[in-house]
């Protein structure tokens, strides 16, 4: 059976913060990955489960999934393009499912000014999102 993806994305300026949700549109059991791709010299760590610290030319930030044990995220090597015929080594950031579709939500937002539960603030914020396609 088809899968369509859709994606919502919400960028809050006043406190930097950029959520992206995801879910999928489909029946039966499916083989999904989304995978975010760093721009080079982009360092990440997990600190615990659904949660990665960021650092980029000493500015850190979070990077938080909702996913729980629904989904499977791995770090690993990548590439990425800033120009037609150019590659650069990045890491990339994959979030793995297999069996019936679920959402996943991801945010990224600076680590100085983040919430004191990262994971709880993503839920909430999610619960209210609307996603039109």
């Amino acid at each position: 059976a088809p899968v369509t993806p859709v994606r919502g994305i919400a960028l809050d300026k006043i406190n930097h913060r950029l959520v992206i949700a995801d879910h999928f549109e489909g029946g039966g059991d499916h083989g999904v990955r989304v995978p975010y791709h760093f721009p080079p010299g982009i360092d990440a760590a997990e600190e615990t489960p659904g949660l990665w610290r960021l650092t980029a030319d000493g500015e850190e930030f979070l990077l938080v999934c909702n996913g729980g044990e629904d989904w499977t995220a791995t770090l690993g090597d990548g590439w990425v393009s800033p120009s037609y015929g150019v590659k650069h080594p990045a890491k990339v950031l994959n979030f793995f499912r297999h069996g019936p579709l679920l959402p996943l939500a991801v945010a990224i937002l600076p680590a100085e000014d983040a919430p004191d539960d990262p994971l709880a603030w993503l839920a909430e914020t999610v619960e209210g999102f609307e996603i039109t396609g």
